[in-house]
């Protein structure tokens, strides 16, 4: 890990704009397959908006099930798994 590579590197700060804007369009077609959900606005972190509704709507295919906010919520698509080996503090 280059800590602010994009200063430094262009190859670092073209592959970074590539994948934000990569994370962006991927986020629109999950808004338009899961609406309500708030992923067209994300970042990639959940807001006030998107946590309400993974809590009353529940997971989705697109979200990573090894966040710890994660648990306990009820699966649209697939269940949380955590790869062989990994260890969870709570």
């Amino acid at each position: 890990t280059i800590v602010k590579g994009d200063a430094f590197s262009l190859s670092i700060a073209a592959a970074s704009v590539v994948a934000k804007v990569t994370r962006d369009r991927i986020l629109r077609a999950a808004d338009i397959d899961f609406p309500g959900y708030g992923f067209a606005d994300s970042k990639g972190y959940p807001s006030p908006v998107h946590r309400a509704a993974l809590a009353n709507r529940g997971a989705t295919t697109y979200h990573r099930r090894s966040w710890s906010f994660m648990e306990g919520l009820p699966p649209v698509g697939e269940p949380r798994r955590d790869p062989p080996g990994t260890k969870r503090l709570f």
